[in-house]
């Protein structure tokens, strides 16, 4: 059987570091952040115990809708469905090759994922836009380095 991998590790990341069980979270923290180190691993004391090799003691643990439906879907399965969270065209799609595949190949930073019902991709493209405005949102509202100016 093959290891799944159910936790998602940010060692450096716009928010570090910290463990998800959402790709739809993970994604935007460290697509193309300069330098970005993130990790897959099966359990949570495995995510803790990678963090602690990079010298982290405390974590942020990052809610989203969980990847484990995802996991272990046939390709035949009348249910699958492909969530494009990022790319040409964003949205749920009924099929790999001619509906998400074209939307993300050769996408810079191109976000999909392989779901398991409509809903589910549906919540992951949720996750996945919540995260992308709560780090806008962020960003808005960061006040840049004081400036410092001397009077004659």
């Amino acid at each position: 059987m093959k290891n799944e991998k159910n936790f998602y590790v940010i060692i450096q990341g716009r928010v570090s570091p910290a463990v998800t069980q959402s790709w739809a979270v993970a994604h935007p923290l460290v697509n193309k952040f300069p330098n970005n180190k993130h990790q897959s691993c099966s359990t949570f004391e495995e995510a803790r115990s990678i963090l602690e090799q990079h010298g982290w003691t405390s974590l942020w643990f990052l809610e989203g809708p969980t990847d484990k439906d995802s996991l272990n879907l046939d390709l035949a399965d009348a249910n699958v469905t492909y969530a494009v969270a990022n790319g040409r065209k964003i949205g749920v799609f009924s099929t790999y090759s001619t509906g998400a595949k074209p939307q993300t190949d050769h996408y810079s930073g191109a976000c999909h994922k392989k779901l398991s019902s409509p809903t589910k991709a549906a919540d992951f493209l949720q996750a996945f836009e919540e995260v992308q405005r709560r780090m806008t949102d962020l960003s808005l509202h960061t006040d840049p380095p004081a400036q410092h100016t001397t009077e004659d």
